[in-house]
C-alpha cells in the first residue's frame, strides 16, 4: 500500500515538473504567473524596513536564542547516537569539539536559510511593488563629478526620445558649465541630440509668489536664504544657464530649439523627462549629493505611475510660466521688503530689485 502511494506521489510529482512544462507551456507559465501573482501582487502592506527601530534588536535577539536552542540540540543528539561522547578516553574530547563545531555550523545554516526565507518574500514583493509604480533605480549624483554611466544613460534616452523636458532652480549645475568632463552632465548629450526639441523651466528671479511655507517672505527670498547666496550670484548664474543655451541653440535647427521658460512656485524636484523615462530629484539648495529616482512610463499601472504623477507636474507648471527674454538678459539684483498690514500684503520694492511680493 504505501509502496504503491509512494510510486503515484513520484508519479505526479514528475507530470507536474516535467510533462506540465515540456509538454504544455503555455499553461505552465499561465500557472506560474498566477502563483507569482497570488505571493507578490496581491493586496495588502508593502514594507521595505523595520516599522520601529526598537524592533531590530529583538529579532536579532530570537534568532540569537534560536541559534544556540538548535545548536544545543544537533550536538546532544550526536553525542547521543554516537554513544561515546562522555567516555574517559582521549577520543571522547575529540569527538566533543567536533560534534559542537558541526552543531555550531549546522545550526548556523539553518538558522541563515530561514532568515533569508522570511526576508526573501517581502524583499521581492517590495521590488514588484516600486515596479508597479515605474522605480526603475536610484542614481546617486555628485554635481562636481556625475556619474559616466549617468551621463551615458541620459545620451542613450536622448536619441531615442521625441522631446526632452527639465525642470531646475538656476540650471548652473546641470547646463551651465559647458562641456567635457567637468562641465554639466546634460551638456554634452544635448549638444550631441541636435534634433530633439528641449523645454527648460528655471525659477523666475522676479518670482514674488509668497512663500506657502514662511508668508511673510516670498518665494524667491526663500530660494536665496536656503541656498546661502546672494540675489547677485543667483542672477549669475541664470545668465550663465542662458548663454550655454544660447550656445547649444546656435547649432540647433529651428524645431528643436531649447525654449527656456520659467515658473514662480516654490521649487521641489530638479527632474529630466523624456518619452518613456524620467529622472527627479528633491531639490537640493546646497547642490550637494542629489539622488535621482529613474521612472519609468510603460508600467502595469501607467495611469498611477510616478512617471505620469510628475510628467502633469512639469506641464502644469509650464502651462503657468512665462517665456525668457529673448536677448537672455535678466532683471538687476537687489533686496525687497515684504510687510503684512491690516490682512494685506505691501511690497517695499528697492529699486532695481529682483525680488519682490504682490
Amino acid at each position: 500500500m504505501f509502496t504503491g502511494l509512494a510510486i503515484f506521489l513520484i508519479a505526479i510529482f514528475l507530470v507536474v515538473m516535467l510533462a506540465l512544462p515540456f509538454c504544455r507551456g503555455k499553461l505552465a507559465v499561465k500557472l506560474v504567473g498566477k502563483l507569482k501573482s497570488l505571493l507578490l501582487e496581491g493586496p495588502g502592506q508593502v514594507l521595505f524596513y523595520e516599522q520601529g527601530v526598537s524592533q531590530t534588536p529583538v529579532r536579532s535577539i530570537a534568532w540569537t536564542r534560536a541559534w544556540g536552542l538548535m545548536a544545543a540540540l544537533l550536538f546532544t543528539g550526536c553525542a547521543v547516537y554516537h554513544g561515546n561522547a562522555v567516555e574517559n578516553h582521549p577520543a571522547a574530547v575529540a569527538v566533543c569539539g567536533l560534534y559542537g563545531a558541526l552543531a555550531m555550523g549546522l545550526s548556523a545554516f539553518f538558522v541563515l536559510l530561514g532568515l533569508s526565507f522570511v526576508s526573501y518574500f517581502p524583499r521581492i514583493r517590495g521590488s514588484v511593488g516600486l515596479r508597479q509604480c515605474g522605480l526603475q533605480g536610484l542614481w546617486i549624483v555628485d554635481p562636481a563629478s556625475p556619474p559616466v554611466k549617468l551621463q551615458q544613460t541620459v545620451a542613450s534616452h536622448l536619441q531615442k526620445t521625441t522631446y526632452v523636458g527639465i525642470i531646475d532652480v538656476t540650471g548652473f549645475g546641470i547646463l551651465a558649465k559647458g562641456a567635457g568632463t567637468p562641465g554639466g552632465f546634460l551638456y554634452d548629450a544635448i549638444a550631441m541630440a541636435s534634433g530633439v526639441p528641449v523645454s527648460l523651466l528655471l525659477l523666475d528671479p522676479e518670482a514674488t509668489t509668497l512663500d506657502p511655507d514662511g508668508p511673510q517672505t516670498t518665494v524667491m527670498q526663500s530660494v536665496l536664504t536656503e541656498m546661502g547666496i546672494p540675489a547677485l550670484l543667483y542672477q549669475k548664474r541664470l545668465r550663465a544657464t542662458l548663454e550655454a543655451v544660447e550656445q547649444l541653440n546656435q547649432l540647433r535647427p529651428e524645431e528643436a530649439k531649447i525654449v527656456v521658460r520659467f515658473y514662480r512656485e516654490r521649487p521641489s524636484i530638479t527632474a529630466l523627462f523624456f518619452d518613456k523615462t524620467a529622472l527627479v530629484s528633491p531639490w537640493n539648495p546646497r547642490e550637494k549629493l542629489s539622488v535621482f529616482t529613474q521612472f519609468d512610463a510603460e508600467t502595469p499601472l501607467p495611469d498611477a505611475s510616478f512617471f505620469e504623477v510628475h510628467r502633469r507636474t512639469f506641464t502644469r507648471l509650464w502651462a503657468h510660466s512665462h517665456i525668457a527674454q529673448s536677448d537672455g538678459s535678466l532683471p538687476p539684483a537687489g533686496g525687497s521688503t515684504v510687510v503684512r498690514k491690516k490682512g494685506s500684503t505691501i511690497v517695499r520694492r528697492n529699486p532695481g530689485s529682483a525680488v519682490a511680493a504682490r
